[in-house]
């Protein structure tokens, strides 16, 4: 295997990771479409995607017991999506497995991001690694995958996603190939009795149970954008590739947080931040109910910069400045519970509205950010957690 330092070990995944992602999240809903699958049932199939994501972060977390085993899971999680992609494309006409395939794919890839977090949560007291350099590399990964999809899907049609998929994820199982050197680092013998820290010791801090409800409301805001954007802006006239260019422009806009963020933010509270990302949720998803042409979700695409972005990056600066044996379990906690779950049941809330009323459903969004506003009083001083 080809030997590379963690840092470009991380920067391979992220871009193997998020180039993939970047086709199947804004497309897959498209992609139904195209074999006469309803509105209704893509919102379900796409809900019940983020609930089975949920599972797969919470089961694979729980498997892996030491540091040093994050790698070896993460290429079993690379080969393991592209068999099941694959399998996917064979079973286009029996919808009931091509339904339970979807899920489970979801259960299995999703597990991909919090592992990967976890390990670069590792890495960064081992040797200092900068996160937000490496993560915002995703992030271009994504911006281009958003392009590439609404450029390939143009021209050879919406049932040419798989294909693109498949040769994504051709590349993200050889990048997870390289061998980083040093290898994450297991707790030694003083510390490997704290390295069990439960689930339930964790969610008794009633600090961090604030800090994860308030996270639950503002991704899980991202619904209705993640189910049925593309779709949306389908029925007022903007087309898929320029819809691949508003999903570019929200993501470009995570990039200039990502970059900028270590250096400019370091001496923001946790509560100043997240109080400030949920104003702007808020104001992002009234826009969206009210804006009607490509140039005002344009601008208001760039506001994902802060509700998704900087809400992700103020989460793991918390994570990572908590105890080492917490690392792992609060980051499955946060990519199961914050970025799957409550973003799953958001999006059946907001299935049952979009059939009424498309608008309705961004409103609700922002009605749903709402209580964050109390349960931040609840983290305005934040404990060191032990």
């Amino acid at each position: 295997m080809f030997r590379t330092s963690p840092f470009v070990w991380l920067i391979c995944s992220f871009i193997g990771y998020f180039a993939t992602y970047g086709v199947v999240l804004p497309f897959l809903p498209v992609w139904l479409k195209s074999y006469h699958y309803s509105e209704e049932t893509i919102g379900i199939v796409v809900a019940f995607s983020f609930l089975f994501r949920f599972a797969g972060s919470m089961l694979f977390s729980q498997w892996v017991k030491q540091p040093s085993a994050l790698i070896s899971m993460l290429r079993l999680i690379a080969w393991f999506s592209l068999g099941l992609v694959l399998a996917i494309a064979a079973s286009t006409e029996i919808a009931w497995l091509l339904i339970a395939l979807i899920w489970l794919f979801n259960a299995v890839f999703g597990a991909g991001i919090p592992l990967t977090d976890a390990l670069a949560g590792n890495w960064q007291r081992q040797v200092s690694l900068d996160y937000g350099k490496a993560r915002l590399t995703g992030s271009l990964a994504f911006i281009g995958a958003n392009l590439l999809g609404g450029y390939v899907l143009g021209i050879f049609g919406d049932q040419s996603m798989i294909c693109l998929v498949i040769a994504l994820l051709l590349g993200y199982g050889a990048l997870q190939m390289l061998s980083p050197n040093p290898y994450p680092q297991n707790p030694d013998n003083s510390q490997k009795v704290q390295a069990n820290v439960s689930y339930k010791t964790i969610l008794a801090n009633k600090q961090i149970l604030a800090l994860l409800a308030v996270l639950a409301l503002l991704q899980g805001s991202h619904a209705a954008y993640y189910a049925y954007a593309v779709l949306y802006w389908a029925e007022l006239g903007i087309g898929v590739e320029l819809s691949g260019w508003l999903w570019g422009v929200s993501v470009a806009a995570e990039v200039l947080v990502f970059f900028f963020a270590g250096r400019l933010l370091k001496n923001c509270s946790l509560y100043s931040l997240l109080l400030f990302t949920t104003v702007v949720a808020v104001l992002r998803w009234l826009g969206m109910g009210l804006a009607e042409h490509f140039i005002p979700f344009l601008l208001l695409q760039t506001l994902h910069g802060i509700t998704f972005a900087l809400c992700h990056f103020v989460t793991i600066r918390y994570i990572t400045g908590c105890p080492s044996s917490y690392i792992a379990k609060l980051q499955a906690l946060y990519n199961g519970v914050c970025s799957c779950l409550s973003v799953a049941l958001f999006m059946l809330f907001a299935g049952v509205v979009y059939r009424y009323n498309p608008v309705w459903a961004f409103y609700l969004m922002a009605m749903l950010v709402l209580p964050s506003f109390v349960l931040l009083q609840k983290v305005r001083n934040p404990q060191r957690v032990e």
